[in-house]
């Protein structure tokens, strides 16, 4: 799935814009302020938030590093949407 997401969008919107189109309701437990594979708190910078198709988030750095899965979930990530802080 490809989503355009409008830039400056938040944690919280960009959720809530994953889970109508995915028409599930949004989980405020999903939305950490730190990553689920490094556990750095996010940035606009190294540490910036990126939410993989399936809903779920981690942070440039570990996106980086060629994730196959997601983390959280096991799903195949098929699409990733930068985030702001």
């Amino acid at each position: 799935m490809i989503v355009n997401v409008p830039v400056g969008v938040t944690i919280h919107e960009a959720k809530r814009i994953l889970d109508s189109l995915r028409g599930t309701p949004s989980d405020a437990s999903d939305i950490q302020g730190s990553c689920v594979v490094c556990y750095e708190n996010y940035d606009n910078i190294e540490h910036k938030p990126i939410a993989f198709g399936c809903g779920h988030l981690s942070c440039l750095s570990c996106v980086a590093m060629d994730l196959k899965k997601c983390p959280k979930c096991s799903g195949e990530i098929k699409s990733i949407i930068p985030l702001f802080v």
